[in-house]
């Protein structure tokens, strides 16, 4: 009988949550109490939550325990924001996002940010990976209302736990990587909105995973609010 490998490794680390290039969005004061954005650029990068400190080949696995401290606005609320703007949406926008499985389950916070922007803005946006760069321009009184919304929102202090398990399906030793999914605002007074995916995502070091077998059961991670 075939003994598998399991190598634990215990990650405490300052998770990195930048991606690969600023969103803006563009704010027009046309007095001391109104302020109305009128365009938004949003883009999704990859946040390093772990790395293994050796390489694994077929028959291993490697266990990544992740503790770190993150800053961002969660899935619940960007929920709660669609329902509180019921108004501001179409009832096929609304069907849209409602059926979607970042609508009803926890882990794609990030993936629902997108999709609130691709089913009222741009339906490209709505596919995560072709959410970089993206330019946002609402085009009526319903769409500005809603970037309006979405700056009021509020990052809080989070650290997010849990375990992630990787293994390999060659015998050419490979070292994976935990990575969070972030989607990131910038707005042009410095404000920034950070949404994450708390299903991890683990690839070799340059984001591919031919190699890298993922087991699902370890998912998602968890956000504890920081006292």
């Amino acid at each position: 009988m075939k003994t598998k490998k399991i190598f634990s490794i215990i990650l405490v680390i300052s998770m990195v949550l930048t991606s690969s290039s600023l969103i803006f969005a563009k704010e027009t004061n046309y007095d001391d109490r109104t302020r109305e954005y009128k365009s938004l650029k949003i883009s999704n990068g990859y946040g390093l939550a772990g790395r293994s400190s050796m390489r694994i080949t077929r028959g291993a696995t490697c266990e990544f325990k992740i503790d770190t401290p993150v800053k961002c606005v969660t899935q619940k609320e960007i929920v709660e924001l669609i329902k509180e703007n019921i108004s501001n949406f179409s009832q096929e926008e609304l069907s849209i996002l409602k059926k979607d499985i970042s609508f009803n389950y926890e882990g794609f916070g990030s993936r629902l940010f997108c999709g609130l922007f691709g089913t009222k803005f741009n339906s490209s946006i709505f596919d995560y990976k072709n959410a970089h760069n993206k330019e946002i321009i609402p085009s009526d009184t319903s769409g500005r209302n809603l970037i309006n919304a979405i700056y009021n929102l509020e990052e809080k202090d989070y650290r997010i736990t849990g375990t992630v398990c990787a293994g390999s399906n060659s015998y050419i030793p490979t070292q994976p990587y935990a990575f969070i999914e972030v989607t990131v605002i910038e707005f042009e007074d410095g404000k920034k909105i950070r949404v994450i995916n708390t299903n991890s995502v683990v690839a070799e070091g340059d984001g591919t995973r031919d190699i890298i077998k993922y087991y699902k059961k370890y998912q998602p991670l968890y956000l504890i609010t920081e006292n």
